[in-house]
């Protein structure tokens, strides 16, 4: 969001020299509760993170904590979710769109500070 209020999705293309041109295109926003649900991902994104059999370290964090932090019980592999996660991939797309975070239980927000912490993900 920039000092206006509005948000911008930036995405980049490459010009005739080979550099990067970086745009920003203003984003059309809901709002609940003040946290914006425009999340910017499609189902065809949802698709290729569902065919990763292994995904990259960095990949398999994110997902653990968004596991985490939408309320799936513990398990030892959050990434074995992605196939009933994923199955739907409108569905999980309304599950995060519709998730606020002011109505998240402070267990669950524990258990995800717990996690960034044991593996060093914050600063």
């Amino acid at each position: 969001m920039n000092s206006t209020g509005s948000s911008f999705r930036a995405s980049g293309t490459f010009n005739s020299t080979g550099n990067e041109q970086i745009m920003q295109t203003p984003v059309k926003e809901s709002r609940t509760n003040g946290y914006s649900n425009n999340i910017g991902v499609k189902a065809g994104d949802l698709q290729e993170l569902k065919a990763l059999n292994t995904p990259p370290q960095l990949v398999n964090h994110v997902w653990t904590c968004l596991m985490i932090l939408l309320g799936e019980k513990a398990v030892d592999n959050y990434w074995k979710l992605r196939g009933v996660k994923l199955k739907d991939p409108a569905e999980f797309l309304t599950e995060l769109r519709t998730f606020d975070p002011t109505k998240m239980p402070a267990s669950r927000l524990s258990s995800y500070k717990k996690y960034i912490s044991k593996h060093q993900l914050a600063d």
